[in-house]
């Protein structure tokens, strides 16, 4: 029994050791930030509005988008999530599945949509 304990105990460290040298053939995935981008229905930017990154289960990311409307989420790995905009004035804005790709440096642009004609309307009798 120690003799299988010992030969365990040997393959564990062995295992760690080829697994964790770079020059084995084994290399490290690179994460890449990404920038999330808010554009208005004319293509300014929105700054200031707090971008939400989640999943179904948990909320992933947070960040704030700067001056032109950019936010940068680190260490987010590539999959599929929702992206919730909250805007200075109350509104939210999501987009639903979205797939974020993380394997390379990438730029994301969201773009408001456009008001329906009852929120014009609406919005004219105020």
């Amino acid at each position: 029994m120690k003799k299988l304990y010992s030969l365990f105990i040997f393959c564990l460290l062995l295992g760690a050791n080829v697994f964790g040298q770079e020059e084995s053939g084994y290399s490290k995935i690179e994460i890449y930030p990404v920038r999330l981008k808010l554009l208005d229905t004319k293509d300014n930017p929105i700054p200031n509005a707090e971008v939400v990154i989640f999943t179904p289960q948990e909320t992933i990311a947070r960040a704030k988008t700067n001056e032109e409307g950019t936010a940068s989420i680190q260490g987010l790995a590539t999959g599929d999530y929702d992206v919730l905009f909250q805007l200075e004035n109350g509104n939210n804005i999501l987009f639903n599945n979205q797939w974020i790709e993380t394997k390379e440096e990438n730029e994301r642009i969201y773009r408001l949509p456009p008001r329906s004609a009852k929120e014009k309307k609406n919005k004219k009798k105020d």
